[in-house]
């Protein structure tokens, strides 16, 4: 079964559910250089904090759960959330975003016509 969590971060969660979560979801996916982002369990799960940047993560939620990743997915999906109020219409604000983060290189970030880029 798949969930979708709230703007908070909250799922419908029934019972001692087991459940694996990622920075993935309807309107945007999360890629990381770094790894994959991945939390197991049930009830409270946290992603934690992070200080720094590029593949600076907490011990939890594998090498994907950067600050880039949970900073980017969380605006990603707001953004998008924002323009599809004005634009309920439009279909492409409808599908799936792929964003990848901390790729190496040194510009900043660019649209590629499929995905946007983001670099460390």
């Amino acid at each position: 079964r798949k969930f979708t969590t709230d703007h908070g971060g909250s799922a419908p969660l029934v019972g001692d559910e087991s459940v694996t979560i990622s920075f993935v979801g309807p309107y945007v996916r999360m890629n990381d250089a770094c790894g994959v982002s991945e939390l197991r369990g049930s009830w409270d799960l946290d992603w934690g904090t992070s200080i720094g940047s590029d593949c600076s993560k907490t011990s939890t939620g594998g090498l994907g759960n950067t600050h880039s990743s949970r900073s980017g997915f969380y605006e990603l999906n707001m953004i998008k959330a924002m323009a599809r109020s004005h634009l309920p219409n439009n279909e492409w604000l409808k599908q799936t975003l792929v964003a990848n983060m901390n790729l190496h290189s040194s510009c900043n970030a660019f649209w590629d016509g499929e995905s946007v880029n983001f670099y460390r």
